[in-house]
């Protein structure tokens, strides 16, 4: 992934997420923070910035292929469910990203049907799901997992 647009904190966050997603409508639903990213993002993790070559959970398996990515997810309670990306109230969904036979993004699914994306270092959004395959270096949707939520979630 190009990380050439990283060192625009200090810029307008309208401004910042289009430059990072042009011409794709969302939704900004939090500050500039870099102390995590969209593979943290997706399973709720607001404190860890993961990286299989950095911070990764204990015993998932490290690497970049959708496979390690999944395998690590399914770690945490998650299985695959193919490309199942409607509204289940049931469960909690993840969408991972491919290009290049590497992960690039992850994003989870908000109580709408829409997705929720943490933009590398800048703001979580909240899009259409294939509104960000239109940007290069988030490359396409490859796999859907999901989790039951438990109960009191969606009560």
């Amino acid at each position: 992934m190009d990380d050439s647009w990283v060192d625009i904190s200090n810029t307008d966050p309208e401004e910042r997420v289009q430059k990072i997603l042009p011409g794709v409508k969302v939704e900004i639903s939090s500050n500039y923070n870099p102390l995590y990213n969209c593979i943290a993002w997706a399973i709720g993790d607001e404190h860890h910035l993961w990286d299989p070559e950095a911070w990764w959970p204990p015993g998932a398996p490290k690497g970049y292929s959708v496979t390690h990515l999944s395998k690590t997810y399914e770690m945490l309670g998650f299985e695959p469910c193919g490309m199942d990306w409607s509204l289940d109230e049931a469960f909690d969904k993840i969408a991972i990203t491919e290009a290049d036979g590497e992960w690039q993004h992850a994003c989870k699914q908000c109580p709408d049907g829409r997705w929720w994306s943490k933009l590398g270092e800048a703001e979580d959004v909240k899009h259409e799901l294939f509104d960000i395959e239109s940007q290069p270096d988030y490359g396409r949707v490859v796999l859907i997992l999901r989790r039951r939520r438990k109960s009191s979630e969606h009560s």
